[in-house]
């Protein structure tokens, strides 16, 4: 082989080999730009699923992005203060400091929340709401908790569970034991009607064995000759949870309780103390899981009773 030949082949690998090298540049110059692309993607559709539900007329203002990073900065630090609560057990001057500043921030900024944080924020103020833990406490904690609860969208049955035996304790010994008549201790203005509001958000989230053991509990009450049978249907209808799926009402739902239900509301005379407990249980059945029961067959005793109800003499 002459000296040009091998000139030209050896120049020839040279330039091959600085084509391979331009076009392999331009490649990861257009991965990275899909990478970036992706990131960009990605970062949005995370935003979209980070927060449940922002206030959708702050992002016109132009100053949102400081709204946005003054927004991430106090949900960081009020994270941080009720971890370092529940460390150092510090329920007075920490956990309430801050489970206040969690519903001032849910006011100013709407549900800005991850549905884990939101999740996690009920499970740890639920503890809170016990028998045996001051009453200041429980009430700050049953306030934010329904705040939290309150749209039942964001969190749904399946995502927490709420246990109702403790609620179930705190509302016999809040409504039933007469402590406060009594001297015992004073309760703080409004606590009961927080107690039933609370009771009403996490009846949605019992298990669905919840209805067989409430039924079990409160049944023993259930005597027409004692009083204690308008204290049992008053909890059967503030703590029965209705909102199962159809298909779950056969086994664990209203077939448990609807035709016994029906047996006293049409048996017990007209205008007795437990007739309306039972009439807004049928209501929320019939509101929470329509399609569940047929009402064609008990509707003109149910109106009738109504009518009869709203008479003057």
């Amino acid at each position: 082989m002459s000296d040009s030949e091998e000139d030209v082949s050896v120049s020839g690998s040279e330039v091959d080999d600085e084509e391979i090298e331009v076009e392999m540049g331009d490649e990861d110059v257009h991965a990275s730009d899909g990478d970036e692309n992706d990131m960009d993607v990605g970062s949005n559709s995370s935003s979209v699923r980070w927060y449940q539900k922002e206030i959708w007329q702050l992002t016109k203002l132009p100053y949102y992005d400081d709204l946005e990073r003054q927004a991430n900065d106090t949900l960081a630090t009020i994270k941080t203060g009720l971890a370092h609560a529940i460390l150092l057990n510090d329920p007075v001057t920490g956990l309430l400091h801050w489970v206040p500043e969690l519903e001032r921030y849910i006011d100013y900024h709407g549900r800005r929340l991850n549905k884990d944080d939101h999740i996690l924020f009920v499970r740890l103020l639920n503890c809170l709401v016990t028998k045996g833990n001051t009453f200041k406490d429980v009430k700050i904690a049953m306030h934010c908790l329904n705040k939290l609860l309150s749209k039942r969208d964001f969190i749904l049955r399946g995502d927490v569970e709420i246990d109702w035996r403790p609620l179930l304790e705190l509302y016999v010994e809040v409504s039933y034991k007469n402590l406060e008549e009594d001297g015992i201790f004073l309760m703080p203005d409004g606590f009961r009607a927080e107690l039933q509001a609370y009771v009403s958000h996490a009846r949605r989230y019992f298990s669905d064995d919840a209805p067989q053991q409430i039924l079990d509990e409160l049944r023993p009450l259930m005597c027409i000759w004692d009083e204690a049978v308008v204290r049992a249907w008053r909890m059967l209808e503030l703590f029965m949870p209705m909102n199962l799926p159809a298909e779950r009402q056969l086994t664990h739902g209203s077939a448990l309780w609807l035709d016994e239900a029906w047996h006293w509301f049409v048996t017990v005379e007209n205008n007795s103390l437990i007739e309306t407990s039972i009439l807004k249980m049928f209501v929320r059945l019939a509101t929470e899981c329509p399609g569940s029961v047929n009402w064609c067959d008990k509707l003109d005793v149910i109106f009738t009773k109504l009518i009869r109800s709203l008479s003057p003499w």
